[in-house]
């Protein structure tokens, strides 16, 4: 086959690649919180004339080549010989979008690593969606490839990807690659980014529920003790973490509640005042003394999603009939 019809076939097999493969992908990556993407195979040849690959398709890939799930790459994993030769020029990878036949979007780039001999783990934090590749290789060392195994070569085994050639783009510009038919060694994990603040949910973000916070949730407790005035009730809360926290209660049948909010010191207690309103005024007059309302108050913290940052505490006011 001419050089010319050879490449528009893999060019038509890589768009093919991009759209029902992905169904797949996204499906099994469903199942598995952070969930790893790519290639494993080992590095042992140049990657010339390109200076970064990326793998599409791979016939009897046992896992997606694309991230699998919209959210953070936490890592990324290069596999490179056992006589991995010393003074190879740092590589990484970049987070590629492929546009179209020909050509793609360069969206988020990790830190330039040393390679060893071996399997090399990278921490990283790089947001990527769905049915994004990682691109490896660098201005400095331009990319590594996987031969092609006697075993691939009986079971005819077909792989389509694309090389872009030097010097490579930047996040955010587009670049037009060519097509490839070579492994590439490089895989990527990618977490849940539930809150949109830019950590993984499962191993860099302590609280996912709240995108203001990426160490432990705050932590809220009322203080057992209160104070009922003639206008209002006075209540202690203290945070483990500096946060903005809304006290409220409830008062069923009266059309109103009591509320207040302010942001408070981590470690101390702060004090709410919550203003008895004059409907609720009117029912403890209705109440004769010696009786009481019970009302129940909750504290939270703001923009905190669920019961993670919570308390509860239940108040009695006295009548005043």
């Amino acid at each position: 086959m001419e050089a010319s019809k050879l490449r528009r076939v893999i060019l038509t097999t890589l768009v093919l690649a991009l759209t029902a493969p992905l169904l797949t992908a996204v499906g099994a990556g469903g199942a598995v919180k952070g969930g790893e993407f790519g290639d494993t195979c080992q590095g042992t040849r140049s990657g010339a004339p390109y200076g970064a690959a990326f793998e599409v398709s791979r016939t009897g890939s046992s896992m997606p080549l694309a991230a699998p799930t919209s959210g953070v790459l936490t890592k990324w994993i290069a596999y490179m010989p056992a006589l991995f030769p010393e003074g190879v020029p740092p590589l990484t990878v970049r987070v590629v979008r492929v546009l179209g036949p020909g050509e793609a979007e360069v969206t988020a780039k990790a830190a330039l690593e040393s390679l060893r001999p071996g399997r090399n783990e990278f921490e990283t934090r790089l947001p990527i969606q769905a049915g994004e590749y990682l691109a490896f290789g660098s201005n400095e060392g331009a990319s590594i490839v996987c031969a092609t195994t006697a075993e691939e070569e009986e079971t005819d085994v077909r792989v389509s990807g694309g090389g872009f050639g030097l010097p490579l783009v930047q996040p955010g510009e587009k670049a037009s690659f060519e097509a490839t038919e070579a492994r590439v060694p490089v895989s990527g994990v990618v977490e849940p980014d539930t809150d949109g603040d830019g950590f993984g949910d499962l191993t860099q973000d302590g609280c996912p529920q709240g995108a203001e916070y990426q160490g432990a949730c705050p932590i809220l407790h009322f203080a057992p003790a209160y104070t009922v005035g003639s206008g209002a009730v006075q209540v202690r809360v203290k945070s483990s973490a500096k946060a903005r926290v809304a006290v409220t209660g409830v008062l069923p049948g009266l059309g109103t509640s009591l509320g207040a909010r302010k942001t408070v010191a981590p470690g101390k207690f702060s004090t709410f005042s919550l203003a008895i309103p004059p409907a609720l005024a009117s029912r403890l007059g209705g109440i004769e003394s010696g009786r009481s309302l019970p009302v129940r108050l909750v504290a939270r913290v703001n923009h905190v999603v669920g019961n993670v940052s919570t308390d509860r505490l239940k108040v009695r006011l006295p009548g005043r009939g």
